[in-house]
């Protein structure tokens, strides 16, 4: 008997997996009343991944998994917004890499970052959080006095993805109020809080004539389980590419080691051929 019993679980366990094997092969799809009979309703992969970005239960995934997830979903943005999403300059002629910086303004780090990037000539794009820049009034001036490039980042830094459209124009609308009205400037692209959108979210900000820009290197200098200096240098190192966009932080949490690792990236990459530019330039050339 217990032998059976062990071939049973066995067998059961085998049709289990066939069955998860034949969901993964075949398009997903609901069922809806349409009066008296039953209409199948096709469900696409990109409406399927928007599903999976609206909910929490993403984060609940093994890391590797959802990152995986992350990767697959924004590169098919990428691809389906061509004029409106960037990862990189996919067709990038000349060997340019553009350095861009999330979570400031502030009075530390980030007045550090300006001084690296000063000193080796670099200019950098600088995605500012709105709710930001009346404490740190300063440092968004300075970034943009001493020639960056600044993004909008949200007024709030939410994840959008899991914002209603309307609660999404809301942020939006203030953070566009406290730039006009802190530095008198009005970003032109936008960078998603943790890089997910939705793709009706970036059909509404191109509406409003901002370029969506995520990355094409991550350098994880905001995971502390694998943010040592030589770690954020050697992701760089490793993935250089003439159009990419590296991801870096320069406010919000503890930012040593991306002040220690930034002056070997900008040699490494000069020795390399690499010219340094801010995301309009790049993707406008």
């Amino acid at each position: 008997m217990q032998k059976k019993s062990r071939h049973r679980f066995i067998i059961l366990c085998f049709l289990f997996l066939l069955f998860y094997a034949m969901l993964l092969l075949i398009k997903p799809f609901v069922y809806e009343k349409a009066g008296k009979e039953i209409q199948p309703i096709f469900i696409s992969w990109a409406d399927l991944s928007n599903f999976m970005f609206k909910k929490p239960f993403l984060y609940n995934l093994p890391e590797t998994y959802s990152e995986e997830i992350f990767k697959q979903e924004v590169q098919r943005q990428a691809t389906h917004f061509p004029h409106s999403f960037f990862l990189e300059k996919a067709d990038a002629k000349q060997k340019w890499i553009a350095l861009t910086f999330d979570d400031s303004p502030d009075d530390w780090y980030c007045p550090q970052i300006l001084g690296i990037l000063e000193k080796y000539k670099v200019k950098a794009t600088f995605f500012l959080i709105a709710n930001r820049l009346k404490k740190y009034k300063q440092n968004a001036i300075d970034i943009k006095e001493k020639g960056h490039l600044i993004g909008n980042h949200s007024y709030s830094h939410q994840k959008y993805s899991f914002m209603t459209m309307d609660e999404m124009q809301k942020d939006i609308d203030s953070a566009e109020i406290a730039f006009r009205e802190q530095i008198q400037f009005r970003p032109t692209i936008f960078r998603p809080p943790y890089g997910m959108i939705t793709d009706e979210q970036i059909v509404a900000l191109s509406e409003r004539k901002y370029k969506v820009i995520n990355w094409s290197i991550d350098t994880y200098d905001w995971d502390n389980k694998r943010n040592t200096p030589l770690e954020i240098f050697t992701r760089v190192e490793q993935y250089a590419h003439s159009g990419a966009i590296v991801l870096m932080h320069s406010s919000g949490k503890d930012r040593e080691y991306t002040i220690q690792a930034l002056p070997s990236i900008i040699k490494s990459l000069k020795d390399r051929g690499f010219q340094f530019v801010t995301i309009d330039e790049m993707l406008t050339n």
